[in-house]
């Protein structure tokens, strides 16, 4: 969707970007077994489940003046998962 409606949207601001969050640790996943989450970490290249934390930090730079100059971006916060 970002890059459907980003360009078209570039004139009047705002941005229109996305993130493309990976596996998170929260109470979804919390219902995983042990080895499924593990299966899931072990998928990961850097061998972890993201954070919260993980996703506010991009969230705070998709909102920031640092993005000011992107629209129509996906940002993937997967720990490597998917690489476009």
């Amino acid at each position: 969707m970002g890059t459907l409606v980003g360009p078209r949207r570039r004139a009047t601001r705002p941005a229109v970007n996305v993130l493309a969050p990976g596996y998170v640790d929260t109470d979804l996943l919390s219902a995983d077994t042990q080895e499924k989450r593990r299966t899931r970490e072990a998928e990961v290249p850097l061998r972890r489940l993201g954070s919260p934390e993980d996703m506010a930090g991009a969230v705070s730079f998709l909102i920031g003046e640092d993005s000011a100059y992107m629209t129509g971006a996906v940002l993937h916060v997967n720990g490597g998962l998917y690489l476009p």
